[in-house]
């Protein structure tokens, strides 16, 4: 479930980077054109960093979108957690000086098998 959702977000703000880099003007439009007085369209500097944040956005989320699709198809390589098991668990225990110290063992160290 929340894979289809990042995947759906992905591909909105992929678009929204597509827009933004083919025709920066139309967010302008959008976000910026009721906050001016008098500008009738948007300056060249805005133009020109609108293209360069539309290209940062779809590459962005063409990356977030390639490593979701990627976990997706390497879910199923992975062990999960009923291959563990406790009785792999080594615990030592070394003084001040590095040398290792001899300890009882912990009841719950034992394998869970009894």
């Amino acid at each position: 479930m929340e894979e289809g959702v990042l995947i759906l977000l992905c591909l909105g703000l992929g678009a929204f980077g597509v827009v933004n880099l083919v025709n920066p003007s139309v967010s302008w439009e959008i976000f910026e054109r009721w906050k001016s007085c008098r500008a009738d369209e948007p300056s060249d500097l805005y133009l020109r960093l609108g293209r360069v944040s539309g290209a940062v956005l779809t590459a962005t989320a063409a990356v977030l979108l390639g490593i979701t699709i990627w976990s997706l198809c390497s879910a199923g390589e992975e062990p999960g957690p009923e291959s563990f098991d406790p009785g792999d668990i080594t615990i030592k225990a070394y003084d001040q000086y590095g040398q290792e110290i001899e300890t009882e063992e912990h009841p719950f160290a034992s394998s869970g098998k009894e």
